[in-house]
């Protein structure tokens, strides 16, 4: 339950990344570079975005680049490392309160880690650990994108960056930038390289959050800043570097969830189909009963569908996921369930009336459950109203049904 839980979370966000197919490459004119400054601008993959790489799970990947940064939003500064490979064209970004996470290394014993990496073929890998009892267990979320890559979204062909008039200077003398924006609510960019132009057009990017490389009409720049109202990442620290990242030890979490939830799911199967009922309220337990096995069958072709296509991307997918643990199915079931428990009260009122016994606190409870599903029903109308309303946002959609489940359950009957 708890791989499925961390599955969604992931899942039901969807990653959007800049790659859009470049024009020209060459740095032409402006201001004099240092050879260093050379070097660091010559990045081989916004070059020539055809040899960018696919590469597995567990495959070892080595980086080039080390940013160091930091960004605010809502009040809230967090620190981040960003690593480039510039030949085949892959970022990873680790992220984290500031001064939680050292100097960045990419410490996979640490109970904390969690690395983040994209390939611009479409590999979008999430590595992390997850502590038990004493031991830390590596799992990587891969959204199915070993197989089914993802299709990252292009920006505007036609958008334009204008350069503007403000200059700064990131990681010591490193880099002095100069600053462009796109008409309209657009992010400003302060970004380094040998050619300022009046206006410039982004083709390409590699890097996280508006920082990185951005590959334009007039060549390769750094971006060294993206701000947006109270909102920017900025660079602190540019290193060449030459670092691996092995995670050959990392389980697939989606592989254990699917052969976990596949066994649990059996289980419930053939667990349902033995049970036989008696006495009072039958029709109402077989009814229950029959719901639940109906909703096995369901989740077990959910749980296949899950495996059908890109997780980030591909809204069936996604649908699949959220039907694991769907709130609305929670709703049926209880409406179920309180007939049973309704048919069982108003069984044991007729029995105490008819040796004189007191029922009023059974005809009180008899009235909370009556109650309860009355909310049970309003409840299930809002589900369906949200399902509606977000049909093609699944995420959002489970998540506003997790708050109408969520006020449902306060008011439950003891």
């Amino acid at each position: 339950m708890q791989k499925l839980i961390i599955a969604l979370a992931s899942f039901l966000s969807i990653i959007n990344v800049i790659a859009q197919p470049p024009r020209r490459d060459t740095i032409t004119g402006g201001t004099a570079l240092t050879p260093w400054q050379r070097q660091v601008l010559h990045v081989p993959v916004l070059v020539t975005p055809a040899n960018a790489k696919t590469f597995t799970p567990n495959q070892k990947i080595c980086f080039d680049k080390k940013i160091h940064a930091k960004a605010t939003t809502g009040g809230r500064i967090l620190e981040m490392y960003i690593f480039i490979n510039t030949v085949d064209g892959i970022a990873g970004m680790l992220s984290g309160k500031e001064g939680t996470l050292g100097d960045g290394n990419l410490n996979i014993d640490d109970p904390h880690f969690r690395f983040m990496v994209i390939g611009k073929k479409g590999n979008v890998y999430t590595y992390y650990n997850s502590k038990k009892k004493n031991t830390i267990e590596h799992y990587v979320l891969t959204g199915n994108s070993e197989t089914y890559l993802t299709q990252f979204r292009a920006g505007d062909p036609d958008a334009r960056l204008n350069k503007k008039t403000e200059r700064n200077m990131f990681c010591g003398d490193k880099f002095k930038t100069w600053s462009y924006k796109a008409d309209g609510d657009a992010p400003v960019y302060h970004l380094f390289g040998g050619n300022y132009p009046v206006k410039i057009e982004a083709k390409d990017f590699i890097g996280y959050s508006g920082v990185g490389y951005l590959r334009t009409d007039a060549g390769i720049y750094i971006s060294c800043k993206m701000e947006k109202g109270s909102f920017f990442t900025e660079m602190r620290e540019f290193d060449d570097i030459d670092i691996c990242f092995d995670p050959a030890v990392f389980k697939h979490t989606e592989e254990e969830m699917v052969t976990e939830t596949e066994q649990k799911l059996q289980e419930q199967k053939e667990k349902l189909d033995n049970k036989t009922f008696s006495g009072d309220c039958v029709s109402q337990k077989e009814a229950l009963n029959n719901f639940k096995k109906e909703l096995v069958k369901k989740k077990q072709e959910q749980l296949q569908q899950t495996k059908s296509g890109n997780t980030y991307q591909n809204k069936n997918v996604q649908q699949a996921y959220a039907g694991l643990m769907d709130p609305e199915d929670g709703v049926d079931e209880g409406m179920l369930d309180i007939d049973v428990k309704i048919c069982k009260l108003q069984e044991d009122i007729s029995k105490a009336a008819a040796k004189g016994h007191n029922t009023s606190s059974k005809q009180e409870k008899l009235l909370c459950y009556n109650s309860q599903k009355s909310r049970m029903q309003s409840a299930k109308a809002e589900m369906q109203t949200i399902k509606a309303r977000y049909s093609n946002e699944p995420g959002k959609a489970h998540s506003e049904k997790l708050k109408v489940m969520s006020r449902l359950m306060t008011n439950a009957c003891n």
